[in-house]
């Protein structure tokens, strides 16, 4: 798979409000909120806060906002036109962490590539919700990409067989991590 061009852009902290942020526009890239949208969407109150916190998204060029309406904040145009969406996939269950390092540092190198990566770590961070839980909200993510990246293990889990199957059965691209390079 060929790397679309590589762009570089401001990556939020993990579970940071700019990150949770970013990761909705990505899944919602035609969407626009305001500041007081992002706060009923998160569960936040302080406005002011939330405009502070999303600044470095801003200044990056990640998100927009307008001269005439600048309270609209807007996914940037180059950061969905064109570029692959690659969802992860690997063993979580059973793992220190639920192998959420090994997700978000896979995630963090093919967005250094140039990809949208849908990250199940950024989509289910709350562990308490359940397998059946996680795994519905992950495969309606799925079948809104382009590509299935398996990560190293991936072979003893069963959500990842079953990403891995449904992927295969849509005719999805099915690649190992190692294998995506610029």
């Amino acid at each position: 798979m060929n790397a679309p061009e590589r762009v570089e852009f401001y990556t939020p902290r993990p579970g940071s409000l700019a990150r949770r942020v970013l990761a909705w526009f990505m899944e919602n890239p035609d969407e626009e909120l305001t500041a007081k949208d992002v706060a009923a969407k998160f569960g936040l109150v302080n406005v002011t806060s939330i405009c502070q916190q999303l600044q470095p998204l801003v200044a990056s060029g990640a998100l927009t906002r307008t001269e005439d309406r600048p309270s609209i904040y807007r996914l940037a145009a180059f950061m969905g036109a064109g570029r692959k969406r690659v969802y992860l996939s690997g063993a979580m269950t059973g793992q220190p962490d639920l192998n959420f390092p090994a997700f978000h540092a896979e995630a963090a190198r093919l967005r250094a590539l140039g990809y949208l990566v849908v990250n199940p770590a950024e989509l289910n961070p709350n562990p308490k919700i359940g397998w059946h839980a996680c795994m519905r909200a992950d495969l309606k993510a799925l079948l809104d990409c382009d590509a299935l990246v398996l990560l190293p293990g991936w072979e003893q889990s069963a959500g990842a067989h079953l990403e891995m199957h449904v992927a295969h059965r849509v005719g999805m691209e099915i690649l190992q991590a190692r294998e995506v390079v610029a």
